[in-house]
């Protein structure tokens, strides 16, 4: 049965706004706006990060590092300002600024503070983490209004959910569960107590010890016996078991019965009844992914294992990608016909009146037959002459890679030699073959183009899997469009000078003058080295030194910049580098 617009906006609430959040790329960046149904844009490109508009008619935009909210109009309700914003929940946002994190209305006025953080509002309660020192802070509840229900007491605190919320009492006193104002309904002396769902709560009884259920009198109802527990949802709780590090998930229900025997690589609920079930993409690593299959709460499965990714369910559908091409599926797991299918693996999702299409790191939208309103191109037109295109390499699904290839150069054997040289400047060598160890993605941004330089910056990301973070790398190709030639930090400088040890004496008193702030260790920094990674703006030569180097893993890139007015005396300024931009 074919399904129109009108049948689908009645399965769900609507923004009403009409915009989509789309972006263009230039030299500088990418640049976020909001097109219409028609695919133009009616709010311009100006932004650096933009959000979907929420029920509210709000958006999340950043701008400069800093985000702030705008309406339907493009009118900003909150200028950027803040170093973050949450979504709305019932009519209150929470933003952070300098160390504080504060409560705002959909007006953008600021209702409460606090020096710590401040979770979603909940049945109007928003839990709130007052720090006490550098290493410790104690949680209470605000209301909507920024009153104070349950003063900062609690070593923990959980979101309300039909009228509770399970805290942990200071000092290792154990659990209790509380009321809308604070009023302790039970105790429990144990390790571990989570949070409710449908009458039952996860707990342990020591710290090393398995997870049980109990009720919310403290009777145990499923005796301890699985390594992880989540909440019940439904009358079933996902739990899991591992053996030799290797996780199993598996389904149960209130009595402890498994519905879906623990033997499974994940189980999560999808709605409507469903959960999707995985086993894993690899047997050398649980972290690798699953291939999925879609069940029901009885632990009936509805398809075989064939989906590499699932989301949730959304207006009775939800999407999957089959390794090839992703598209909807319904409740019991036929190809909604109707709806489109997509080249590529990624997600497919409900907004308005359209089909938001993220496929292999871009962005699209359709509409419900299929055609195409807007898609995300990251070719970069420099002038009249030249245009860097994005080209995407794609050996496996774990490894993504767009990269620079540049057209326009007169000299075509020069422009096969540059494009070769970027290509392989993007990809992450002997690292992409049939191996499920760590994902790898990777682009591109043209940071600067003048005269006849093209500087583009090229990022990667590569995570192992099971890490407890991945490694960025960033590097950067200053490039002669006539020449086809590659500057280095070096092709700066006067052969003579002494640029290394220049350039080391400044940046050594620039971290100096940071003070205290520095997240530099300045006793490893040795200084520069002749190749050391550079890139330029107009006025400045920029220094930057790789995670670990010089800083813990949490400062990123450290980047120094030195503006070319103080060095001049050092620049060959009728070098072809110098020369290529002036």
């Amino acid at each position: 049965m074919f399904l129109d617009s009108k049948e689908l906006r009645g399965r769900e609430r609507f923004s009403g706004a009409g915009l989509y959040p789309a972006a263009i790329t230039e030299v500088g960046g990418t640049k976020w706006g909001y097109i219409d149904r028609s695919g133009k844009f009616f709010i311009q490109p100006t932004f650096d990060a933009a959000e979907d508009f929420q029920d509210n008619g709000l958006a999340i935009v950043t701008k400069d590092c800093l985000s702030g909210i705008i309406d339907i109009t493009g009118c900003y309700i909150v200028e950027p300002k803040y170093d973050n914003i949450s979504a709305y929940s019932e009519g209150r946002a929470v933003v952070w600024e300098k160390g504080l994190a504060k409560m705002i209305d959909e007006k953008g006025k600021e209702i409460f503070q606090t020096e710590g953080s401040i979770g979603a509002m909940k049945e109007n309660r928003a839990w709130l983490n007052k720090n006490i020192d550098d290493s410790s802070w104690l949680g209470g509840y605000v209301d909507r209004d920024g009153n104070v229900i349950v003063s900062p007491q609690y070593s923990a605190t959980g979101d309300f959910k039909c009228g509770k919320a399970v805290v942990e009492l200071k000092n290792s006193q154990g659990y209790a569960i509380i009321d809308l104002d604070g009023k302790i309904l039970n105790t429990f002396n144990y390790a571990f107590v989570g949070d409710l769902g449908n009458g039952l709560l996860p707990y342990k009884e020591t710290t090393d010890g398995k997870f049980g259920f109990i009720d919310e009198k403290g009777k145990v109802i499923i005796s301890p016996q699985f390594d992880g527990a989540q909440p019940f949802e439904n009358c079933r709780a996902v739990v899991v078991n591992y053996k030799d590090y290797w996780p199993y998930y598996g389904l149960i229900d209130t009595r402890g019965n498994q519905v879906i025997p623990l033997k499974y690589n994940e189980v999560k609920f999808i709605g409507e009844g469903r959960v999707a079930v995985g086993i894993p993409l690899s047997r050398e690593s649980s972290f690798a992914g699953s291939k999925c299959a879609i069940a029901d709460l009885n632990g009936k499965f509805v398809t075989d294992f064939l989906y590499t990714y699932i989301t949730e369910y959304k207006r009775g559908y939800l999407s999957v990608s089959d390794g090839v091409t992703t598209f909807f599926i319904d409740k019991y797991g036929r190809r909604a016909l109707e709806l489109p299918r997509v080249e590529g693996e990624g997600t497919l999702s409900f907004i308005d009146d359209l089909i938001k299409v993220n496929i292999d790191n871009r962005t699209a939208y359709l509409d419900l037959s299929g055609e195409i309103v807007w898609k995300q191109s990251k070719d970069v037109v420099l002038n009249h002459q030249y245009v860097v295109r994005s080209i995407k390499y794609k050996p496996r699904r774990d490894y993504i890679v767009y990269y620079p290839q540049i057209e326009g150069m007169k000299d075509r054997e020069a422009q096969r030699k540059v494009n070769k040289r970027l290509k392989e400047m993007s990809l992450s060598k002997g690292m992409d073959g049939e191996d499920f160890e760590y994902s790898y993605d990777s682009d591109f941004t043209v940071t600067f183009f003048k005269k006849d330089l093209v500087i583009i910056e090229i990022s990667g990301y590569l995570y192992p899997y099971g890490a407890a973070h991945g490694m960025p790398s960033r590097v950067y190709a200053h490039i002669d469009l006539k020449t086809g030639k590659f500057y280095e930090l070096t092709d700066l400088f006067k052969k003579d000078s002494d640029y290394v040890k220049v350039l080391s004496d400044i940046i050594k008193q620039q971290i100096i003058q940071q003070g205290e702030d520095s997240p530099v260790w300045l006793d490893e920094y040795k200084g520069i080295k002749p190749d050391q990674p550079f890139f330029i703006t107009e006025d400045a030569l920029n220094i930057y030194f790789l995670p670990y180097e010089i800083a813990p893993y949490a400062a990123g890139f450290p980047t120094f910049t030195i503006p070319f007015k103080e060095i001049m005396s050092l620049i060959d300024v009728k070098g072809a580098f110098w020369q290529s931009f002036h």
